[in-house]
């Protein structure tokens, strides 16, 4: 290996090493946010084996099972990428048998990785190949989506998790454009790794605290007074039953406080320290409490769920749908036939 061939290989490795760093000490982190960050751990020690694969492929001649493993790991990074941003919306979120689902394809590859095609010589690695992307590319919209809607309270949370989503997303594109022939150059997929995870460790630096309940932190110099945070909390429970605020589909934070007579960021504070929730979550599993009563009243029994879903205050039913089985863990649907 010359000169030449030797930096390349510690440039597209260098990546890999500090993934294979940051895995490690996720996977044995205790404390805030545990669940969350080792799913994070599992995220980068899934790529670091994708990424392994593609450095030794671009040097040496791989066994088939081999090449296929690599693929195998990138079937699991993308269900794992979507899972990650669950944990961090949910601070309650937990691991159940049922996130098994998300990782059947890993798992088949695993299983038919001696025997399953790898390479443009094979006819069947040319619809092979794209499926394992189309795979990756599913959840990313599905993680972007998740990130967007979900984690508008949680800046910090929201800047970190869209900064890994869109740099997958990059990554895969890049592999995309290698299997095209648009990007003649295999190990530009590592290459683009080893600059995507510098660019994760100064985010990551910069904005550490999202790693460790940064809303014990946020709070340090309290808007609230001691104990000041449960009126508020009692004061909004007292008006939403009143008159049923968080039915209105523009309740916002800034609206909300103005009826309470409060500055926003008191109001922020006591949802955050009173409760598990950020603002839209909070106000959110108010609506979904509606939504259940509405779906069990016989007199409404024959109507489509989107009358139920906006009814509830949610503006659309996508988001009607994908909150109320984050909350209850069923469909609308199947809650209504359920209770019948």
């Amino acid at each position: 290996m010359d000169i030449q061939q030797l930096l390349l290989f510690f440039l597209a490795s260098l990546g890999l090493g500090l993934s294979l760093f940051f895995s490690f000490v996720l996977l044995r982190w205790k404390g805030p946010r545990q669940q969350a960050n080792r799913l994070l751990g599992l995220l980068l020690l899934f790529l670091s084996i994708r990424i392994t694969k593609s450095v030794f492929y671009h040097f040496v001649e791989l066994p088939l099972i081999i090449k296929n493993l690599g693929l195998a790991a990138n079937l699991a990074v993308a269900p794992l990428l979507y899972l990650y941003g669950r944990a961090l919306v949910n601070a309650n979120w937990k691991w159940t048998r049922s996130q098994l689902f998300h990782f059947i394809p890993a798992l088949l590859y695993v299983i038919l990785s001696p025997v399953l095609p790898n390479g443009p010589l094979a006819v069947e690695w040319q619809w092979l190949y794209p499926l394992v992307l189309a795979q990756s590319f599913i959840y990313a919209g599905l993680s972007l989506n998740l990130g967007y809607r979900f984690l508008q309270e949680d800046q910090l949370a929201q800047k970190w998790y869209l900064s890994i989503s869109w740099g997958l997303v990059t990554l895969w594109g890049m592999y995309l454009a290698i299997f095209l022939n648009w990007i003649p150059i295999y190990l530009m997929g590592a290459l683009s790794f080893s600059l995507l995870m510098g660019i994760w460790l100064v985010l990551g630096w910069r904005k550490k605290d999202v790693f460790s309940g940064w809303r014990q932190k946020r709070y340090q110099a309290s808007v609230l007074k001691p104990g000041q945070g449960k009126k508020v909390l009692a004061q909004i429970h007292a008006l939403f039953e009143e008159d049923a605020t968080y039915l209105d589909p523009k309740l916002s934070l800034m609206s909300l406080a103005d009826r309470l007579e409060i500055h926003p960021k008191q109001l922020s504070q006591a949802i955050n320290e009173g409760t598990v929730y950020n603002f839209i979550q909070f106000i959110n599993t108010y609506r979904i409490q509606h939504a259940q009563q509405l779906l069990l009243d016989p007199n409404r029994s024959s109507e489509k769920i989107i009358a139920i879903a906006l009814d509830s205050g949610f503006g659309s039913l996508s988001t009607f749908n994908a909150v109320f089985k984050q909350l209850t863990h069923m469909t609308p649907s199947a809650f209504r036939k359920a209770e019948v």
